[in-house]
This record gives C-alpha cells, sequence and structure tokens, in this order.
C-alpha cells in the first residue's frame, strides 16, 4: 500500500510539467494520478504471475493475495491523491492571493 502510495506520488511529480492545474479539473487530475499508480500495482502483479508460472515453490501467492495486493493499491493511490490534491489546492491559493495582491498594488497607484 505504501510502497504503491510513494509510486503515486513519483509518477504525479514527473507528469506535473504536463499538468495545468486548475480547480475545476481536480476529478480529472485524480483519475490520472490513481489510474497511473494502479498501473504500477497491475504491473508488480503480472510480475509476480510470471514468477508463479516459472517457479514452482515461489511463495507470491494465489488469487486471494492478488485481490488483496489490488485493494491495498487502490488505497495507496487514493491516500496519494489525497495528499496530491491538498498540495494543488495550497497552490492555487497561494496564486490566488498573489494575483489579487498584484490587483490591489495596481489600484493603489503603487
Amino acid at each position: 500500500m505504501w510502497g504503491l502510495g510513494v509510486s503515486t506520488l513519483l509518477l504525479y511529480h514527473i507528469i506535473k510539467p504536463a499538468i495545468k492545474i486548475k480547480s475545476r479539473r481536480f476529478v480529472s487530475i485524480n483519475i490520472v494520478i490513481i489510474m497511473a499508480g494502479m498501473g504500477v500495482g497491475a504491473l508488480n502483479e503480472i510480475v509476480e504471475f510470471i514468477i508463479s508460472i516459472l517457479i514452482k515453490e515461489n511463495g507470491v501467492g494465489g488469487y486471494e493475495n492478488t485481490a488483496l495486493d489490488l485493494i491495498a493499491n487502490l488505497i495507496g493511490a487514493c491516500v496519494a491523491a489525497f495528499l496530491i490534491n491538498k498540495d494543488l489546492k495550497k497552490k492555487i491559493k497561494q496564486k490566488k492571493q498573489a494575483a489579487l495582491k498584484e490587483v490591489l498594488k495596481k489600484e493603489a497607484g503603487f
């Protein structure tokens, strides 16, 4: 769960330059962030599956293990998305405050 959360945060920072941050786009950003994180988790499950096919005594686990891993991956990705949203909202608020200060300076003649 935490490993995937960290992976999701890392993926966000990789794709961050390509994202224009606007408050009305939080849902879209969340979907992209969570799906990117889940993709990493799915890749891990594919590797585990290949290992379970190639090596008889592998200790990977069965379907229950896979299902629990996917659930933990989703939780980790959602926690990461929550933290990212918190950061984005803070940055949007700071940008709005800076813009408001600029407008007030112009109106005051500074």
